[in-house]
Order: structure tokens, then sequence, then C-alpha cells
């Protein structure tokens, strides 16, 4: 089970990964921001479109080596970002985007 946050702005899950080799190991956090679109998107990073389903979205590096995200537009105002937290951002990429069509399927 997820650990649950919620603010104004955000709903949120985070589930950590385990794997035998600690290095390995990596979080999986999934936000859907009420009133944030696509666009609001903040990285440093290179943003590639992605189509995920019926959903666009963006697939980006995380700032500071913080993951990779996979950002999917709800509405035009609003966005789940699914992030694979670990050692490996670029590598974490595919973890983020098998996580983000389990999101997806479940998304209006």
């Amino acid at each position: 089970m997820g650990e649950e946050q919620e603010s104004k702005s955000r709903s949120s899950c985070l589930w950590r990964v385990e794997k035998p080799v600690a290095g390995n190991s990596y979080s999986i956090d999934v936000s859907f921001y009420k009133e944030r679109s696509l666009g609001e998107l903040v990285s440093d990073h290179e943003r590639t479109p992605v189509q995920v389903g019926e959903h666009k979205g963006v697939k980006v590096l995380g700032d500071m080596d913080s993951g990779c995200i996979i950002a999917l537009e709800v509405t035009a105002t609003s966005r789940v970002d699914v992030r694979a937290i670990g050692g490996d951002s670029a590598g974490l990429c595919g973890v983020a985007m098998a996580a983000a069509e389990r999101v997806e399927a479940r998304l209006p």
C-alpha cells in the first residue's frame, strides 16, 4: 500500500520498491494536480512528447537527478505526474512509463 499525501493543490501516493541491491531500489510517486496544466510542469530538462493510451503527455528528467517523470494531461487545467525516483534517473524512465500506463487506464 502506498503512503498518501494531500494538499490544496495536489493529491499523491508514494510506493517504495525494494530490490536485493539497495542501489537498484526506487520509489514511484503518483501526484494529481487539480489546477496545474501539463504546460505548468517545471523542469530544466528537455521535454519529450509522449502519448499514453488516450492521454497526451510529456517525459522529462527531474531536476537535480530526482528521477524520471511522465506527466499526463487529464484536462486542459489538470494533470497527473508519475515519477520514478532513484539513483539512475534516465534508467528509470521505463519504470515511470510502465507505471504511467497503469495509471492512465484509470483516468477519465
